[in-house]
């Protein structure tokens, strides 16, 4: 809420009826009194066993998204159900796509 407690309940308001706005705010606030109280540091992600693994769990799955080669995939997919695709961006047109394959001379 960013001490706008007035543009928050507007917003509210809009999403929800005059019932679930005044329940939401509420259990926004209280949420806001709970967050204020506890102890929020980074040193507290490598004291506390739970966090740490959380933590951890965290980033060995960013770095194996980003090492699955996941893009090279899609792009290869897409251009072996899409062959008049590839076929136009080959800049030779002794070069063709073949799907699942690299780019290579075609043999004729």
């Amino acid at each position: 809420m960013k001490d706008r407690p007035e543009d928050a309940a507007t917003v509210l308001h809009k999403l929800h009826n005059e019932e679930e706005a005044t329940i939401e705010l509420e259990q926004i606030r209280n949420q806001i009194a709970i967050d204020s109280r506890l102890d929020s540091s980074w040193r507290r992600i490598a004291t506390k066993p739970s966090y740490r693994k959380r933590a951890i769990i965290a980033v060995i799955l960013a770095s194996s998204t980003q090492m699955v080669g996941a893009l090279v995939i899609n792009s290869k997919l897409a251009f072996s159900l899409f062959p008049s695709a590839s076929m136009a961006l080959a800049s030779d047109e002794n070069v063709r796509l073949r799907p699942l394959h690299l780019w290579r001379p075609s043999l004729r």
